[in-house]
């Protein structure tokens, strides 16, 4: 498996791989991710009196990424709604362009990951995305907000990777 997975070389992370990580270590991101995301939740945009919940922007179930770009918070109802679903391209957007070299955004990221020891891999992370919108099915639904869900739009998906 190492062979196959150069990329995962270590121990833990190749373990990882295989059988899962630990999600619940994510919550020492809450408040660092809550505070670069200004309060509010990334799906809803609306401040929580809550306790934000730290969401895997590209679906844990499909993916296994814990890398600190791919981790956004958002309040208790988006995440359970959102659940293992697709995010609309609206959501993909903005998440690409947290994502763009010369974002502020991306530059904290950056540190986050090397304050708390977590993985930082941006162009994996969008090389995953690209992978699971130009090839999810015709039709596919993705989670828009609340109960709402759209059919993907592989046309826009391809323009939010293009810019």
């Amino acid at each position: 498996v190492a062979e196959w997975n150069p990329n995962l070389t270590d121990a833990a992370r190749l373990r990882e791989a295989l059988f899962g990580g630990d999600r619940s270590a994510n919550a020492v991101l809450v408040d660092p991710l809550t505070e670069l995301q200004q309060g509010m939740c990334f799906y809803c945009g609306t401040p929580s009196a809550e306790t934000y919940e730290v969401d895997h922007f590209l679906p844990w179930s499909v993916t296994h990424n814990d890398n600190v770009e791919n981790l956004v918070v958002a309040c208790r109802s988006c995440n359970s709604k959102k659940s293992d679903s697709l995010a609309n391209i609206n959501h993909l957007a903005k998440w690409r362009a947290r994502l763009m070299p010369a974002s502020a955004v991306r530059e904290e990221l950056a540190l986050l990951a090397d304050k708390f020891s977590r993985a930082y891999d941006p162009e994996s992370s969008l090389g995953q995305a690209r992978s699971l919108y130009f090839y999810a099915a015709d039709g596919q639904q993705t989670w828009s907000t609340g109960d709402k869900f759209v059919p993907l739009d592989k046309t826009a998906a391809s323009d939010v990777f293009a810019a």
